[in-house]
């Protein structure tokens, strides 16, 4: 296991005061419990996580975030942070979807939070409309994971006109499907098919699908999901855009018992001394051709 990372992108931290859910006002504060939240990072470590997301609903304390990551990195835990979005549909803005916003720790947060702040007062609610999702989005990399069966109404199974808006974003952003167990997607695509695209419908059957803990407990996760690379952002932004070949569940991870793990270069022949280290045997092909081009274009080994 120890190529995959284990991630949780979707999580409530800091007590139910940190979230502003739709039926609270909008002139209401959230108040982060810091205590609350640094026990929750505690759990997530001793669960073996090492990827999470600090998605609060509507809202991302940026002060506590910055001190929760700092507490995380401690641990050798990467917390990124985002939010869980009320987005409106369309044809009935009683009805609400689901959405959680990943955004790259780098980009300026302030300017994000008050983006979002600026669009629930002019909504006056906790909601987004399609077009201020979008424009909140456009100068800023993330990584979107809609509801697909979760929480009754709140997900594409009851709001199935949304769904090729939603998922067509994945030309845009990196969009993933978030279900406690793997079978919910096939179930959900049968849902919502004859809403999507012939082009949306090959991609959403290799498109990532998610568990997160979102307000449970760390160590109740029955399908954990596991990536298949590092504990980043850059990670997770690259790995869902390739879907289910590098985002697989704990149970579909099968441990290759012979392959080759590393190749050692002898010095001679112009070439220094060096060794390639293979994930699984899965760059080995990859190495090989590179070589090819390389001694195809005259260059040696190691200026490659």
């Amino acid at each position: 296991m120890e190529e995959y990372t284990k991630l949780s992108i979707h999580n409530h931290f800091g007590g139910k005061s940190a979230n502003l859910t739709i039926d609270r006002p909008t002139g209401d504060r959230a108040v982060f419990d810091l205590a609350k939240g640094f026990d929750e990072l505690r759990s997530a470590k001793e669960a073996g996580f090492q990827l999470l997301a600090q998605t609060n609903s509507n809202h991302l304390d940026v002060a506590a975030y910055l001190l929760m990551r700092k507490m995380a990195s401690l641990d050798s835990v990467e917390l990124l942070p985002g939010v869980e979005i009320n987005l409106v549909n369309w044809e009935n803005e009683k009805q609400i979807l689901h959405v959680v916003v990943v955004v790259d720790p780098c980009s300026n947060l302030l300017v994000f939070t008050k983006a979002l702040e600026e669009a629930f007062a002019a909504n006056d609610r906790f909601a987004l409309k399609l077009e201020q999702f979008c424009e909140i989005l456009s100068d800023r990399r993330a990584v979107i994971c809609v509801h697909g069966l979760k929480q009754d109404d709140r997900g594409l199974a009851r709001n199935p006109q949304m769904a090729q808006e939603l998922l067509s974003m994945n030309r845009y952003f990196p969009v993933a499907v978030e279900d406690n167990k793997s079978f919910h997607k096939l179930s959900l695509q049968q849902q919502i098919k004859e809403f999507l695209s012939d082009e949306t419908l090959v991609w959403f059957d290799t498109a990532a699908d998610i568990s997160s803990v979102d307000r449970q407990n760390f160590d109740k996760v029955l399908s954990p999901t596991y990536m298949w690379a590092g504990a980043t952002f850059d990670d997770l932004f690259y790995s869902v855009l390739a879907g289910d070949c590098r985002m697989v569940r704990k149970e579909d991870i099968v441990k290759r018992v012979s392959y080759v793990a590393r190749i050692a270069i002898d010095a001679g022949n112009g070439m220094t001394q060096s060794e390639v280290n293979c994930s699984q045997g899965a760059q080995l092909r990859d190495w090989a051709l590179g070589q090819r081009q390389n001694v195809a274009a005259g260059h040696s080994e190691d200026e490659a």
